[in-house]
């Protein structure tokens, strides 16, 4: 004669299926992409110092050099500036690290910045909406804006936490070739990285055994409802 099991027994074997299923899940999420965070932020430029220029006749580019420890996944970059009354379309890049300066262009975004108000504030400028995946390393943060329509801003230097090592492309002048240079060491311009660094991808038959783990909990939990009743 079977016997009838107690409530408090059947709760328990729920209780423990609950669990596992928690376990799996919080197994199976641990691969998913954190939400993106600051991963360079260098604070503002505090001391007005350096053009970044497009326009048709001269133009000065600048650049920030950073470096990845693992893989990173970037979503956003912006700079610390101040737009002149025109606005324009502003480019910027992720470029591999040649020989110290910036080099190819490995990623990059070109978008159009409005005309600010009479009175330009100071503002972080840049995109959030960027995905660009990269392996550990040195490379650049380049910002190179068009000259259709030209952009014209004032970046501030002298960020309280400055990247090591600056460069820029300028023909500003005449007297220089349009090539990237290094900045003297004040010239720290702010500068702001979002994204979030990427855990390693899980195999395909890690998939397959979360799949066969919750398979065989969901059979032995209906075995043994089947058998106490």
């Amino acid at each position: 004669m079977n016997s009838v099991p107690s409530a408090s027994r059947v709760s328990l074997v729920a209780m423990r299926f609950k669990i596992y299923i928690i376990s799996l899940c919080f197994l199976a999420g641990a691969f998913i992409p954190a939400r993106a965070q600051l991963l360079v932020d260098t604070g503002p430029g505090t001391t007005q110092g350096i053009l970044l220029d497009g326009g048709s006749v001269q133009h000065q580019w600048l650049a920030g050099r950073v470096t990845f420890d693992q893989q990173t996944r970037i979503t956003g970059v912006q700079q610390w500036m101040q737009l002149d009354n025109a606005g324009g379309k502003l480019r910027i890049e992720l470029d591999q690290n040649d020989g110290g300066l910036p080099g190819a262009s490995l990623f990059s975004t070109t978008f159009d910045v409005p005309p600010p108000p009479s009175t330009p504030p100071l503002e972080w400028i840049g995109t959030r909406d960027v995905d660009w995946h990269v392996a550990p390393g040195t490379y650049w943060i380049a910002f190179t804006p068009h000259d259709d329509p030209p952009f014209g801003a004032g970046v501030p230097v002298f960020a309280p936490h400055r990247l090591f090592i600056y460069a820029f492309n300028s023909n500003i002048g005449g007297d220089r070739l349009p090539v990237w240079h290094l900045q003297a060491f004040s010239e720290s311009e702010g500068l702001r990285v979002f994204g979030n660094e990427i855990s390693a991808v899980p195999e395909p038959s890690y998939y397959g055994l979360i799949g066969t783990m919750v398979l065989s909990a969901l059979a032995a939990y209906r075995r043994r409802r089947a058998m106490h009743h």
